[in-house]
């Protein structure tokens, strides 16, 4: 018999569609998320309701390492079977709990559900927020959503705003680890002393504290993010990109206004294992007059230009502190605006991306921390200034078709 804390009973007790938990660590969110969908799944069989259920997590190894192994914990083993090449449980009356990472969003896509689980929800893609309400909607189902806090994305304005101001429809429920009576007091207390304030607040009081050492502190939604409109002819378009495979290729649309000069970022391409063929057929879906990239990927450029006639795309210098720079200084301006519902990988991004903390133990590099920043190397790249042809030339390769070539995989892009 599994004993609840007096929070975790809220959860259970919430009558809530929508049920944001935001914890410290180790704050037993994950436990209550697997025990919250257990109880869901009952009370549907006992009401004669049946159908499908998620469980989702950001990534895969998040999903096998953490919230699948509690779920599997709790399941009662004469419930069902799980179906390891289907990845979901099929229960004895016919119900399915799917299991799924959200690594790529569209892989929620075609599912009715009766309710969700989203573990770590914080880490989550805008996108995946879009398509789960469109999953339940059916079937009016509730969702739970567990997590500690990380930036001040969706997460923030779209559930917990909501759910802190009232809404009906939404619930916030918060504690900090130490309110976890399994919590160690010493070790919370250490990192009370140890750590940066707001890496200390999100991290142990699952609190969304804004974090200090943002790389685009300026950045401001009301300011920076606009509605959508039809592009006026005349406008200039460009593009910057940044090459991935196992990581996504960003690949960012934008526009200048001639007159006030405010440039527009009006629509990404944000894909992992793009093939370059497709990638170019993104190229081709806009009029640029430049694409810029990593000229680190020179074979990629090259390939682009020489089998898909993509002659716009060209090497760029990618000193991070020149384009870093160049769009502070914009966004202070306000001559850099993003399309809202366009860029939504893009924002997640940039309200994350940060430098690295001060350390006694090692010096500060002055370069953020590269995770979760394809959409901010491609936006980089957007405004960097082309490399001259004699520096720009690609290496060497031979002439044989993409699919067939073999050299070196770069360890980033995976090409």
């Amino acid at each position: 018999m599994f004993t609840l804390h007096k929070h975790q009973d809220k959860v259970i007790a919430s009558k809530k569609r929508f049920i944001l938990v935001l914890t410290g660590v180790q704050g037993g969110k994950t436990t209550i998320g697997a025990i919250w969908l257990l109880q869901k799944i009952h009370e549907a069989y006992k009401s004669g309701k049946r159908g499908d259920w998620l469980i989702a997590a950001p990534t895969e190894k998040i999903l096998q390492q953490s919230t699948l192994v509690k779920f599997r914990s709790f399941i009662p083993p004469d419930w069902g079977e799980w179906k390891e090449q289907k990845k979901c449980f099929e229960l004895k009356w016919g119900d399915r709990i799917f299991v799924r990472s959200t690594e790529n969003p569209e892989h929620l896509e075609g599912m009715t559900l009766l309710g969700a689980w989203l573990d770590e929800a914080g880490q989550m893609k805008a996108r995946v927020w879009t398509y789960i309400q469109a999953r339940v909607a059916v079937n009016k189902g509730p969702v739970l959503m567990t997590t500690t806090p990380y930036a001040l994305n969706w997460l923030y304005k779209e559930v917990m705003k909501p759910g802190k101001d009232g809404d009906p429809n939404y619930d916030l429920i918060t504690w900090a680890s130490v309110d976890n009576p399994a919590f160690p007091p010493e070790e919370f207390e250490r990192a009370k002393a140890e750590l940066p304030k707001a890496i200390f607040e999100r991290r142990y009081l699952g609190l969304f504290t804004r974090l200090e050492g943002l790389v685009y502190p300026d950045f401001d939604e009301d300011k920076h993010i606009v509605s959508p409109f039809p592009i006026p002819e005349g406008w200039q378009w460009h593009g910057g990109m940044d090459f991935g495979f196992s990581n996504p290729t960003c690949l960012l649309a934008i526009v200048q206004d001639p007159h006030s000069k405010i440039y527009y970022v009006v629509d990404e391409f944000y894909e992992r294992e793009a093939s370059l063929q497709k990638i170019s057929m993104e190229i081709i879906k806009h009029p640029f007059k430049k694409v810029f990239a990593d000229r680190q990927s020179a074979h990629l450029i090259s390939e682009l230009q020489r089998m898909y006639k993509c002659h716009n795309v060209t090497q760029c210098d990618n000193d991070i502190n020149v384009g870093i720079e160049r769009i502070t200084r914009l966004l202070k301006e306000q001559k850099l605006k993003f399309f809202r519902g366009k860029t939504e990988n893009l924002l997640d991004e940039i309200e994350a991306y940060h430098y690295p903390n001060p350390s006694d133990d090692k010096p500060v590099k002055d370069k953020p921390v590269a995770v979760n920043n394809h959409a901010m190397d491609a936006l980089r790249y957007a405004f960097s200034k082309p490399l001259p042809p004699a520096v720009a030339k690609a290496p060497h390769r031979r002439q044989t078709p993409y699919a067939r070539r073999r050299f070196v995989v770069n360890s980033r892009t995976g090409y």
